[in-house]
């Protein structure tokens, strides 16, 4: 394969898109990463607009954490994007080593939210933030590249169709796991997910099937992050908020968010904790009067936490003092360890803050810890005798006496017993699956087109009967990643009139090529009489004795 005015030493990688190769750019000797579409997608008019948009997207970014686009073109039927060649790894392979420290991750989750926030202010959200397109220069700054699904917001044109969800599944907002408008707080949430994955080394929703993944990433509550990273869960939470109006607005927000954040915060596990969750437990146990009002409800719950947080202040000084808290009875002694280090809570700072609401001339005064008094026995109250009046009705004692309603007969409903519509709904899904077989999940969505488990039905009809063009691709797509003669030797007796047959004979003539002798090599070329012969030729023996006749008898075809 040639490209005008570059030379191509090496493949870097490719995909069901694209190749990329390292190659050189004659005019300035500089390295570019070539980035060519594949030739049997080259002529699906919608494929080759997507890539052309692609290149359109990221030549209008010009900033310094997004790769620099040099040159766009199409030089016969390849069309080819030359980008900044980025050599230091990508995220993923630095995630395959293990966790990256918290100072690390922040670093990166920051470069690339500058990268996002001017993209966002130039209309265009990326909607595949993933650590694949996170790429890290020689000097370990992190950008970001493929902007190949990123579409204008004011754009009217959409690359997929209505209720189409498009993206990785792992990094999906929820919104766009269901194929809604998204924003740039979508690449927020991927930015979230994509920072879990680098504190604890893995994905936090993860499953055999894609819809279940987009379900999990809708349904399935935000991730906790261990203990000894959970100083960072706050943060985490706004990223990762379900509903996009809870998450951080803008890039920019969330960059001020990180550079107030301590990357070395420390676990929220303070001896606050302990306490708090020692009086919440014991207060469930007492009878506490209901409040009528909301407002007497916030009033008592302030009165308590002024309470705790004096009973905290008692507990530091006794410990400070060296002296000790002995139990009183009902149960043994609390033990709360709260150390000059730990850094407060949220609950503590909540607690710390002056009340407003309490009575200025109230003041509570913890007198010195004296030796627990013995509890005295209960007193059972004397119940006073009923109070005799002229009313004939105070002869009875209220408390004693009970009165018992008269019963209501039942009122029988004229309306008969229908079935619940969700249980003939299970069962009609039950059904189905019990069949197992393309007619039976057809049987249910013709009855339910829009029914709890449409979307698994179609997944399980895809299974039973796979639809030829969804196989092919398959197909292809594991023989890519094999990269054997033998794979792609399958592929084409599998699929003879497969989509991408001639690409895959393309690959087993260079594989089979890549053995042969210079005269072999000549000789096979000359037998084809092709363009395609004679490309690999030059490309297999550049400096060959019959280079100049190669490149002869190309011009002739």
């Amino acid at each position: 394969m040639q490209i005008p005015g570059y030379t191509i030493e090496r493949e870097l990688g490719h995909g069901g898109m694209a190749t990329v190769y390292l190659a050189v750019q004659d005019s300035l000797g500089r390295p570019v990463a070539l980035k060519i579409m594949s030739p049997a997608l080259a002529a699906d008019r919608t494929f080759s607009e997507r890539f052309l948009k692609e290149a359109r997207t990221i030549a209008q970014l010009s900033h310094p954490h997004i790769v620099a686009v040099y040159d766009v073109g199409v030089a016969g039927h390849d069309h080819y994007l030359a980008l900044e060649y980025v050599g230091a790894g990508d995220l993923k392979s630095h995630i395959r080593h293990g966790a990256r420290p918290p100072a690390e991750a922040f670093k990166i989750v920051r470069d690339i939210a500058s990268a996002l926030g001017y993209a966002h202010s130039k209309g265009f959200v990326h909607r595949d933030v993933k650590p694949e397109n996170v790429l890290f220069r020689d000097n370990g700054t992190a950008v970001l590249t493929d902007f190949g699904i990123a579409r204008a917001v004011s754009s009217g044109t959409r690359m997929t169709g209505m209720g189409m969800s498009i993206g990785t599944p792992h990094y999906m907002s929820p919104e766009q796991a269901r194929g809604k408008d998204v924003d740039g707080r979508a690449d927020i949430y991927a930015l979230g997910i994509v920072l879990y994955e680098m504190l604890t080394g893995k994905v936090p929703y993860d499953a055999e099937e894609t819809l279940a993944i987009g379900i999990m990433h809708v349904s399935e509550p935000v991730p906790t992050l261990p203990q000894p990273l959970s100083g960072h869960q706050a943060l985490l939470d706004r990223m990762l908020a379900k509903d996009p109006a809870n998450r951080f607005n803008t890039a920019e927000a969330l960059i001020e968010a990180i550079d107030k954040h301590d990357p070395n915060a420390k676990p929220r596990n303070s001896g606050m904790r302990a306490i708090t969750k020692a009086l919440s437990s014991s207060s469930t146990h007492s009878e506490t009067a209901k409040p009528t009002t909301s407002g007497a409800g916030l009033k008592w719950a302030v009165i308590g936490g002024i309470a705790a947080v004096a009973a905290l202040g008692t507990v530091w000084a006794i410990q400070n003092s060296g002296k000790a808290i002995q139990g009183g009875g009902g149960g043994g002694a609390v033990v709360a360890s709260s150390p000059k280090s730990a850094r407060p809570t949220d609950l503590e700072v909540a607690l710390a803050k002056p009340n407003t609401n309490a009575p200025a001339a109230v003041e509570h005064q913890m007198p010195d810890p004296e030796p627990a008094a013995p509890i005295p026995k209960a007193i059972t109250p004397v119940k006073p005798p009923p109070v005799k009046s002229g009313n004939p009705f105070d002869q009875f004692d209220v408390a004693d006496t009970a009165i018992t309603p008269a019963k209501t007969p039942p009122v029988k409903s004229e309306v008969p017993n229908k079935p619940d519509p969700a249980k003939v709904e299970l069962a009609a899904w039950e059904a189905a699956q019990a069949s197992n077989s393309a007619s039976g999940y057809q049987k249910y969505l013709n009855k339910y087109p829009s029914g709890t488990y449409a979307a698994l039905a179609k997944l399980r009809m895809d299974k039973v009967a796979p639809d030829p063009a969804k196989a092919d691709l398959a197909a292809w797509t594991a023989a890519q990643e094999a990269n054997t003669l033998v794979a792609y030797q399958k592929y084409v007796k599998t699929y003879p009139e497969g989509t991408f047959n001639i690409l895959a004979r393309n690959r087993i003539s260079k594989l089979e090529g890549s053995g042969m002798s210079e005269p072999q090599a000549w000789e096979t070329a000359e037998r084809a009489n092709s363009r395609i012969g004679y490309e690999r030729f030059l490309q297999a023996h550049p400096s060959s004795a019959y280079a100049t006749l190669a490149k002869a008898r190309l011009s002739r075809l």
